[in-house]
């Protein structure tokens, strides 16, 4: 199992201290491992899913999303790693892989401030296609703008919120190496 460990929530201004651990257990009950440390702070990484894949795995990787507008996170998206098996050494799994740049100019506003969340699944018929879904972090909006232009159509002025998120589905195709 899979898990995301953390001193606290970051709030604004601060920056993640995020780690990835990973525990096992023969039935899922008992007899459950040490935490070993699969992604430290240093890579960023917040959210993590893994898939069968053929006769392997695929694991997605995302960073924890700049949620407050603090600037200077790691890079944003996701990534995607492969191994044999769901294994808990590092090792085992290839280089992670950046497929979402959410930093790239262009970037829909839905997911300017990165994704987290992500899960995946693969059509049996096809394995090279991959269902991705994510959450993302819309980018702020201006707010005096915003409430104008409502105002301005006689609608209400929209509630100030530090952050929206948005829920999407990606249909892509992961090369299977």
């Amino acid at each position: 199992m899979w898990y995301q460990a953390n001193p606290h929530e970051i709030g604004p201004g601060e920056h993640p201290d995020y780690e990835l651990h990973c525990v096992e257990s023969e039935d899922g009950l008992t007899g459950w491992t040490p935490p070993r440390v699969f992604a430290g702070p240093d890579e960023g990484f917040f959210d993590i899913a893994i898939a069968p894949r053929g006769d392997g795995w695929v694991m997605l990787l995302a960073r924890g999303s700049d949620l407050h507008d603090t600037g200077g996170f790691p890079p944003q998206g996701l990534w995607w790693s492969t191994a044999a098996r769901p294994s808990a050494d590092r090792a085992d799994w290839s280089q992670p892989r950046r497929f979402l740049d959410t930093d790239a100019p262009g970037t829909p506003i839905w997911t300017a401030r990165g994704t987290y969340g992500p899960g995946l699944a693969f059509d049996p018929a096809n394995p090279a296609r991959a269902t991705v879904l994510l959450t993302g972090v819309r980018d702020t909006p201006r707010w005096p703008r915003l409430m104008l232009g409502r105002v301005g159509r006689l609608r209400r002025p929209p509630v100030p919120a530090p952050f929206y998120l948005s829920v999407a589905s990606l249909t892509l195709d992961l090369p299977t190496c």
